[in-house]
């Protein structure tokens, strides 16, 4: 039997025998959930083989009654019922579906998984297609307040006003501003004659 260490000896307040039945208790509930997955293991292996024999036998692998009718997608479970079909998925969390990017060896590969191969590209396909149409429009750049105004304002009178981008020397220079106790939009005007060299 395992002695306690010396810091645990001068700590535990019980005597050698308390810590000695202490450490056996655990031994036993260690004991006794091994045992427990020893026996849900053995109950699922006697589940298995039992639908198992079932199917071999043409029955449903649920009921193990009436003749199967139906084969799951997912996993091959055989049933004859949408009752029993739907116990299949609630006892082995199957969810119906078959695993379209599972391994198939070329032994099992024909005719229909050739088939499941080219309608998942085409699927793929389509959705990339509708992702690449329906991407979210960009956002418009926010204008400062005073520029945001300017251009409404310029609108409500019939003028498209449109700005140079951020950093040009046409914008940094512009004084065009609007006028908000006035109502008015005072408009900086550079005239330019090609002409007579003149700008």
């Amino acid at each position: 039997m395992a002695q306690p260490p010396e810091d645990v000896e001068h700590l535990y307040s019980g005597s050698l025998s308390e810590y000695e039945s202490s450490e056996e208790e655990e031994e036993e509930e260690e004991e006794e959930s091994a045992l427990g997955a020893e026996e849900a293991l053995t109950k699922a292996e006697a589940l298995v083989a039992a639908s198992a024999a079932a199917a071999a036998a043409g029955l449903c692998a649920v009921c193990m009654e009436q003749p199967h009718k139906y084969c799951c997608p997912g996993c091959g479970c055989r049933t004859c019922s949408l009752p029993c079909s739907k116990q299949h998925k609630a006892n082995t969390g199957c969810t119906g579906q078959r695993d379209r990017l599972g391994y198939v060896p070329l032994q099992g590969f024909d005719d229909k998984q050739l088939l499941s191969d080219y309608r998942l590209l085409e699927e793929v396909r389509r959705v990339d297609d509708v992702a690449r149409r329906c991407r979210p429009i960009a956002p418009k750049p926010q204008l400062p307040p005073h520029l945001a105004g300017l251009v409404y304002q310029a609108g409500r009178r019939r003028v498209r006003l449109l700005l140079m981008p951020p950093g040009m020397h046409r914008r940094i220079t512009n004084t065009t501003r609007y006028d908000l106790k006035a109502r008015k939009i005072s408009w900086r005007v550079e005239w330019a004659f090609p002409s007579a060299g003149i700008h």
